[in-house]
């Protein structure tokens, strides 16, 4: 397997992140991922205004790694189909 600089934990890799898990609704749909009531706590992280804590951060990688097999996994069960 491929090996990749980690990344910090900033404000841009937890944009990064939501963007690459849920387009441009992100911010709700994390949030709700993570058991949180609401997307106030997110947004919070985003403004600088709380902390992002430790734990956050493998909930977010253990989010990208399930969706990224999940549509491997469908990408390998596609029809081939020549233009």
């Amino acid at each position: 397997m491929k090996k990749f600089a980690v990344l910090p934990p900033t404000i841009e890799t937890l944009e990064a992140a939501g963007q690459a898990l849920y387009g441009d609704t992100w911010q709700t749909n994390m949030a709700s991922e993570l058991g949180l009531s609401g997307s106030r706590r997110v947004r919070a992280w985003i403004a600088g205004e709380r902390p992002i804590p430790p734990g956050v951060w493998a909930d977010i990688a253990a989010l990208l790694r399930a969706r990224g097999a999940a549509a491997i996994e469908l990408a390998e069960r596609m029809p081939v189909i020549e233009k």
